[in-house]
Formats: structure tokens, C-alpha cells, sequence
């Protein structure tokens, strides 16, 4: 998707829910790891960690 509209993957935000929080809550995180969740680990492997 990115490749074809030519977007680099620095501008692509991702977004996901988590069990772990309250409805409602949200964090921010510039860098870091998949933590277990294997959709996030699967954007890393794909648009990299940074």
C-alpha cells in the first residue's frame, strides 16, 4: 500500500487497540519494541522500528 502510493514509511502512523487498557486510554510511543503483540511485530518487519 505504501510502496503503490508512494508514502514513505516514516509518515505512516500505526494505530491499534490493547486489552491490557482501560477504555479510552491511549500511549504514545516513538520507539520501541512489538512487546509480544504480533500485529505490531509484523509493522516493524515491515516498515522498520524507526
Amino acid at each position: 500500500f505504501l510502496r503503490f502510493h508512494r508514502i514513505e514509511s516514516a509518515a505512516c502512523v500505526v494505530l491499534y487497540d490493547d486489552i491490557a487498557f482501560e477504555p479510552g486510554v491511549m500511549r504514545l510511543t516513538v520507539n520501541g519494541s512489538d512487546a509480544g503483540h504480533n500485529g505490531v511485530a509484523s509493522c516493524i518487519t515491515h516498515l522498520g522500528d524507526n
